[in-house]
């Protein structure tokens, strides 16, 4: 992280006698909710260098809205009263945006915050102005109309899992593979990787380089993010290309 770079200030939003956990960074016009999930941790989000940069990332085009829900971070415990950590996630969202005046945010959901984020606009249209989801999904478990949602029982093997492994090294190379051995991963299943130069990096300079080789004398294709967009929109002169090539350049 940048020497000259000033952590945002944490504060906190009333809910009844509970305390919620939040921080706002960026000077952008627009203001952006990122929703991990559950599961998260205001401050300590900051001590891993990649996630750092992205919030920065976030930051330099938005008024950055951050918060830890209750029963997670630096926020006060759940309360005890019968209702669903989604009821309870959209009571402190909405203190939150009341204290920070933020009146339709946009949300950029990943994980797990994909099905707390779609429960809240559904709940509250008119406090969400749009919707942004990466890596997450409308639900976990099959339904009738939801085919591709998991078996029960995989499910379970999932949560037995996690109460087997939470916080060991079994459990941080599923949930954060290296993005090296991801890479290895995918080319011996026999997958074309491409490597955004500007988009990859190690959390240590000095790693950067020999991880960077490994790759792509493995058969990883070095390109560019503005590569990249060439490829998906097929022409610079596509109407969104200047908007996506200002957000990600």
């Amino acid at each position: 992280m940048s020497s000259d770079f000033v952590l945002p200030q944490t504060r906190y939003a009333s809910v009844g006698n509970d305390r919620v956990a939040y921080q706002v960074f960026g000077k952008g016009k627009r203001d952006l909710v990122h929703v991990t999930g559950l599961w998260s941790h205001v401050d300590v989000a900051w001590d891993e260098p990649s996630v750092a940069r992205f919030l920065r990332r976030l930051g330099s085009f938005s008024r950055l809205i951050r918060f830890d829900r209750r029963g997670s971070g630096l926020s006060d415990p759940r309360p005890e009263d019968g209702r669903s950590e989604a009821e309870h996630w959209q009571e402190d969202l909405l203190a939150v945006l009341d204290t920070v005046k933020s009146e339709a945010p946009y949300l950029l959901c990943q994980l797990d915050g994909g099905p707390l984020a779609l429960l809240f606009v559904d709940a509250h249209p008119k406090r969400c102005s749009g919707l942004i989801l990466v890596n997450t999904t409308a639900r976990y478990l099959g339904a009738p109309d939801y085919p591709q949602g998991h078996r029960p029982k995989d499910a379970e093997k999932f949560v037995e899992f996690v109460r087997k492994n939470w916080g060991n090294e079994r459990f941080c190379e599923i949930l954060v593979p290296s993005q090296a051995q991801t890479v290895h991963d995918l080319l011996a299943r026999g997958y074309a990787v491409q490597l955004p130069r500007d988009a990859v990096s190690a959390r240590f300079p000095l790693e950067d380089g020999a991880g960077w080789a490994k790759m792509t004398s493995s058969g990883a294709v070095p390109t560019s993010t503005e590569g990249v967009l060439f490829e998906w929109l097929g022409d610079a002169k596509h109407s969104e290309f200047k908007t996506l090539h200002k957000l990600v350049v």
